[in-house]
């Protein structure tokens, strides 16, 4: 996959998110880049942001299903 279409798959994703969804999305990407700014990283820390992150996936994925599930 080249960068053109991750660009474009991502665009349209974001296109699908709940402004609630995209919130907790940015909230997560600052989570991350801070994780990675710091000299040493918390195990526990990289743990809960992983969790973070499959959550809000599956949050995506099951609405995503639903309104696949209505058409």
């Amino acid at each position: 996959m080249n960068v053109t279409e991750n660009e474009f798959d991502a665009g349209a994703i974001l296109g699908h998110l709940t402004d609630a969804q995209r919130q907790h999305l940015n909230a997560l990407d600052a989570a991350f880049a801070d994780l990675l700014a710091r000299p040493a990283m918390n195990p526990a820390a990289v743990e809960r942001l992983a969790d973070a992150i499959v959550s809000l996936y599956d949050e995506i994925a099951d609405a995503r299903s639903g309104r696949e599930n209505r058409v």
